[in-house]
């Protein structure tokens, strides 16, 4: 299942897992903390080490100049370069 939070498209396989289950209610997870970045850091390179599903790349990706998205679970690995695929492809 899609959602889409803030233009942004997220594919939603396991709406049980914790950080999933804020973008199946509809936000981003640590919300506060992704506002704060995008208000106040526009530019640079962005690095998401353990990046999951990229649920603070791709938001980062709309202020940042480059993102680079580490993610060594094969799963997570998958479930990100789908959501990259939705959101840039």
């Amino acid at each position: 299942m899609i959602t889409e939070i803030e233009g942004l498209k997220f594919n939603k396989n396991d709406p049980t897992e914790h950080i999933q289950s804020f973008l199946a209610a509809g936000v981003f997870y640590e919300a506060e903390m992704i506002k704060y970045i995008q208000e106040h850091y526009k530019g640079g390179t962005f690095i998401d080490a353990g990046a999951c599903i990229g649920e603070h790349s791709l938001p980062f990706s709309q202020v940042a100049d480059k993102v680079w998205a580490f993610e060594p679970d094969k799963t997570n690995y998958d479930n990100l370069m789908y959501n990259l695929d939705l959101n840039f492809n």
